[in-house]
């Protein structure tokens, strides 16, 4: 990610926000240092890693009083910037040694299969000369001495057979446990990712169990917006003359007048515009005008959550005290309360701390 800097037009390396998104994972951060591919690092990176190399303020003896992390991690860019240069010196020489291995290898293939060449000749040339010469080989010790060398030949030839066999069979046994460890990790791996989508496979089927309700209760919701927009007028309607006119009443009078409005409402229709030619009297087809069945001050212009904390600061939880305390809330005027038993002088004083 490149930035600008000071000078205009020319940018830099950030290394900020990769930096931060190798670090969100720190165990796969800290498997990729121990995996790294130190033998093939390229030469540019080493050319990167030189100005830091040669900063002295970038060594782990300084760094280690600024962060114990940062310290593990300088120690090991300073010997992968060694170790690149010692495995320059080092390569070579391996490949030289690979290439005099497999020579060796191909020089002793020669050498065994001119060995079993020659015990064969040997036999085949002891085999005529015993049935040719039979009465020499009753008493001569040096043919006996002879026999014994091919006898010691062949016995060796069994013995590196034998040899060979087993060191192919015990190559084959490492290869094989090699594939083993290899499988065992791949399986350890792939059962650590099932026990990983097993767990977020529960959780999301318990996230999904638990906002079944959730989408419940939003579909009300959505279904009581969708209402009270139709219902927008008559509501706005009742809850405006509920302010201006039913503050002074008792709770039968308030009644009585909140049955009028309604019954009022459902027995009228709304008008055409006069303006755009038509008449504006009362039409049958038309509907009346809507509002919502639960019609009161407290449903209309009340905060449950607020008219809580009322009832907690004194207010007394009567359907009057609390019509009454909601109307003078959305009330532009000063109201005048009237209290005989102070109960809203109390409720106020809790409400704005006043002793």
């Amino acid at each position: 990610m490149f930035v600008a800097t000071d000078k205009p037009g020319v940018k830099a390396n950030d290394y900020w926000e990769p930096g931060r998104g190798l670090l969100q994972d720190s165990g796969r951060f800290l498997k990729s240092l121990m995996t790294y591919d130190k033998n093939n690092i390229p030469e540019h990176v080493i050319n990167s890693l030189k100005p830091y190399i040669e900063n002295p303020l970038f060594l782990p003896e300084k760094i280690v009083s600024v962060s114990k992390a940062c310290t593990s991690l300088c120690q090991w860019i300073h010997a992968i910037y060694k170790y690149y240069f010692v495995w320059l010196i080092v390569k070579p020489k391996k490949e030289a040694l690979a290439v005099a291995l497999e020579t060796l290898r191909e020089k002793e293939v020669l050498l065994e299969a001119a060995r079993a060449r020659m015990i064969e000749r040997s036999y085949y040339i002891f085999i005529t000369l015993y049935v040719t010469h039979r009465p020499f080989f009753w008493f001569g010790h040096l043919a006996w001495n002879w026999v014994d060398d091919v006898a010691r030949h062949v016995s060796y030839k069994l013995r590196l057979m034998k040899l060979r066999r087993q060191l192919l069979v015990a190559d084959r046994l490492r290869q094989l446990r090699k594939q083993l460890l290899e499988c065992q990790s791949r399986r350890d791996e792939l059962q650590a990712k099932t026990q990983l989508c097993a767990e977020r496979l529960e959780r999301a089927n318990h996230l999904i169990y638990c906002l079944t309700d959730e989408r419940t209760r939003w579909s009300k919701r959505i279904n009581q917006i969708e209402q009270g927009m139709i219902n927008a007028a008559g509501d706005s309607l009742i809850a405006g003359a509920s302010v201006a006119y039913l503050t002074p009443f008792t709770n039968e009078y308030r009644e009585e007048l909140l049955s009028e409005w309604t019954n009022f409402l459902s027995t009228s229709y709304l008008k055409k515009d006069p303006h755009n030619g038509t008449n504006t009297t009362e039409d049958p087809e038309m509907r009346a005008v809507p509002y919502s069945a639960e019609c009161d001050p407290i449903s209309l212009l009340g905060d449950p959550i607020l008219i809580r904390k009322w009832h907690l600061e004194g207010l007394p939880r009567d359907t009057v005290s609390t019509q009454s305390a909601v109307l003078s809330d959305n009330s532009n005027r000063w109201p005048l309360f009237i209290d005989p038993q102070s109960q809203a002088n109390h409720w106020i004083r809790s409400m704005v701390n006043i002793i």
